[in-house]
């Protein structure tokens, strides 16, 4: 059998990006092809930033609030700026 799909790797595992018809645990050859050479991580892939937060839901959900806050802080600013 041959399954074509994508993965990410991501601290030391390969995680496909959709499920796959295996056993647990089944053996499997690979063969691995990248569009970025070796060694260099890819540059606006989203699927790359898992596992980047590593606080909790609760604690990166205040982080997202600070920043829309500080952002439409400043773009009231920019309008009171305006002529």
């Amino acid at each position: 059998m041959t399954i074509r799909t994508k993965a990410v790797y991501a601290h030391g595992v390969l995680k496909p990006l959709e499920p796959l018809p295996l056993s647990e645990r089944q053996t499997v050859d690979l063969e691995i092809t990248s569009p970025e050479p070796v060694g260099t991580a890819p540059r606006n892939d989203f699927a790359s930033l898992y596992g980047a937060w590593k606080g909790s839901p609760d604690a990166l959900e205040a982080e997202l609030a600070a920043a829309r806050r500080m952002t439409q802080e400043r773009l009231d600013q920019m309008g009171r700026d305006l002529p």
